[in-house]
């Protein structure tokens, strides 16, 4: 049986890191856990759940590295000299539009009260360069940084919504809803007076409510406020909650994914709904978009919601960017939203 072996950045084989990989930085603080190598079957573990959950993996790497983000920038600094380019191959805006006409629909005609519309933009490879090279000069900033790739196919980012996380002897979540541009004058003001905005975040408050009331107990729901994440700010409501002892890790992270925050509400007739979508046809039960990475240990275990993300193939790169629908939402508003969730991550990592 192979051992775990806790290693440094720079011991790694570069050859077998670029093989298949799974990092994932510990929400609000600067430590990384990467893993790479064979799957051992046992020791610290990586869960990694798409969104549908048609499978799941729980990768339990040879080699686990526990830094930070400071020596991983070093790390990049020293073995990717070169970064990728893209030139844009294809835009779905249109299809998105169509999508959120439909949903408008459907939430006047049905019991939900909220779906999430999601548009893709795609980009053709101008180099065989790895996406790693393009971190070089990103500033960490108000986000968890996440990867995982298995030879040609990957995804990485940097997400503002933490899932869950191991908070002393209590659990945390949040509910992470309703989008304003901050560049704006008294935004703050705007978005905590938008009943749109409001609508869409208390549904995921519910959702998170329904979904901890299945594992544990709500201890603590604290006020809701604004944070930022680079050029957009977000509505975010922190909860504290106990878990069952008897419930696993991975039998909450099932029972959380996907929020309301990212599919919708009531959230089985709405998955069933989302399958309907244009945009479900690119990657059907196989989307990764709004699925999970998490990290397990004796001692922690957090998880982290796949979103502001990249996503790359042999010859393509695509990136997802998606917003909340409820009934008075207005599509042309909803658009500019995913435009700029998109042009976040393209501006972090293609200019």
């Amino acid at each position: 049986m192979l051992a775990q072996n806790t290693i440094n950045l720079s011991e790694v084989d570069i050859e077998l890191f670029l093989s298949k990989c799974v990092m994932v930085q510990k929400p609000e603080c600067q430590e990384l856990y990467i893993g790479f190598g064979n799957n051992i079957g046992h020791g610290h573990k990586f869960h990694i759940l798409p969104f549908y959950e048609t499978h799941y993996e729980a990768y339990y790497p040879e080699f686990l590295i526990k830094t930070n983000l400071t020596d991983f920038k070093l790390f990049l600094n020293y073995n990717f000299e070169k970064t990728l380019d893209v030139k844009e191959e294809q835009e779905n805006d249109s299809l998105f539009l169509k999508d959120m006409n439909s949903i408008l629909s459907y939430l006047n005609d049905n019991e939900i009260d909220k779906l999430v519309a999601v548009t893709r933009r795609s980009y053709k490879k101008l180099n065989d360069s790895h996406p790693l090279g393009n971190l070089k000069s990103v500033q960490f900033q108000d986000a968890s940084l996440y990867a995982y790739w298995d030879g040609p196919n990957g995804i990485l980012g940097f997400t503002p919504e933490p899932l869950v996380q191991k908070h002393e002897n209590q659990w945390k979540t949040r509910a992470l809803a309703g989008t304003i541009n901050n560049q704006m004058d008294d935004f703050k003001k705007i978005i905590l007076n938008d009943p749109k905005e409001l609508k869409e975040h208390e549904w995921v408050i519910t959702d998170l409510q329904n979904k901890i009331q299945m594992i544990g107990k709500v201890d603590k729901i604290f006020d809701t406020e604004v944070v930022n994440f680079g050029k957009l700010a977000h509505l975010q409501t922190v909860l504290h909650f106990y878990k069952d002892e008897q419930i696993s890790f991975f039998d909450m992270l099932k029972e959380f994914n996907p929020t309301a925050a990212l599919g919708g509400y009531p959230s089985k007739t709405s998955h069933q709904y989302l399958r309907t979508l244009e945009y479900y046809k690119f990657d059907q039960d196989d989307r990764f978009f709004g699925g999970v990475i998490g990290f397990e240990s004796d001692t922690e275990a957090y998880a982290v919601v796949c979103i502001r993300n990249i996503q790359w193939n042999e010859t393509s790169v695509i990136v997802d960017s998606g917003c909340g629908v409820v009934a008075d939402s207005i599509p042309e508003k909803e658009l500019l939203e995913v435009q700029n969730k998109r042009n976040s991550i393209l501006g972090a990592l293609f200019e």
